[in-house]
């Protein structure tokens, strides 16, 4: 027998994340307090979700920016078949 889950991304829900000096490894399968002062090893970094979208065929972080003033760092995974597009930045900005 097999389980199948999927998870469900929602905006200001908080998964952890690992800074390498350059480029960051989203911790996908994690879940955090938004407010977490302190992360398990190897993570350093809380991310919070900032938008969930239907994928454009080319879908990356430059698609996460909410207008062309907007001054935030933005990572993205595209999930559910490449259908989904998930946003992140940092919490609180």
């Amino acid at each position: 027998m097999k389980l199948c889950l999927e998870r469900v991304w929602g905006k200001q829900y908080c998964i952890l994340a690992e800074d390498n000096g350059g480029s960051m490894s989203l911790g996908s399968t994690t879940a955090v307090d938004c407010g977490a002062t302190s992360v398990p090893r190897p993570y350093n970094r809380v991310l919070a979700v900032s938008g969930v979208y239907r994928a454009p065929a080319d879908a990356n972080s430059a698609h996460c920016r909410e207008g062309a003033s907007d001054p935030r760092t933005y990572w993205s995974l595209v999930v559910t078949g490449r259908t989904i597009l998930v946003c992140f930045t940092y919490p609180n900005t």
